[in-house]
């Protein structure tokens, strides 16, 4: 009647012996590059797992054969990530599985944080603003008003020069005349 027990106690050393908890992801594994806009220092952030995935598995496992499917919500939206990047932001995700049988998910992070440049910043924030309708009729107005302005003292400047010519010739012959008549007064 002990005998299961034996039976028992030898299927649980076999399976200790031949089974254990296997760390199918690591959270210190560099899974991929992901593209950064307006970054300081660089224009990709590399993403980790949040969490390690284990599962028990035989110990002559090739952990090489498991499927990892990575899914980056920048890809998903079609919007950029943009700087700043905190170091432990979620940017995707992981699912690890092997034969249709899924093993585990977790959040993908940024495994380093990454400044926002503000040189490309503000050029960003030029570039939007001069593609807002209302800045670019403002803009044409000023280019029109200052063309204007610019004839108008080219026209002055000539306007004035030749005044300036008529007063000398009209004061000439004022003084030509002043001469005739003392000369005629002398005479």
């Amino acid at each position: 009647t002990y005998g299961n027990f034996v039976d028992t106690i030898a299927l649980y050393n076999w399976v200790f012996d031949n089974f254990s908890v296997q760390e199918i992801l690591s959270s210190s594994d560099l899974v991929s590059e992901v593209p950064v806009e307006m970054g300081a220092d660089t224009d990709t952030v590399t993403v980790r797992p949040k969490d390690v995935i284990t599962a028990l598995l035989p110990n002559d496992e090739d952990l090489s054969g498991f499927e990892k499917t990575v899914t980056l919500y920048s890809e998903q939206t079609g919007q950029p990530v943009t700087a700043p990047v905190a170091a432990g932001q979620v940017l995707g995700e992981i699912t690890v599985s092997k034969d249709g049988v899924v093993y585990g998910t977790t959040s993908l992070v940024a495994s380093t944080a990454v400044e926002l440049s503000k040189l490309q910043y503000m050029r960003y924030q030029v570039k939007t603003a001069l593609n807002l309708t209302w800045v670019k009729i403002i803009f044409w107005v000023l280019i029109i008003a200052l063309a204007i302005y610019v004839l108008l003292v080219i026209r002055y400047r000539t306007l004035h020069r030749r005044h300036q010519r008529d007063v000398r010739a009209a004061r000439l012959q004022r003084e030509k005349r002043r001469e005739e008549q003392e000369m005629t007064r002398v005479f």
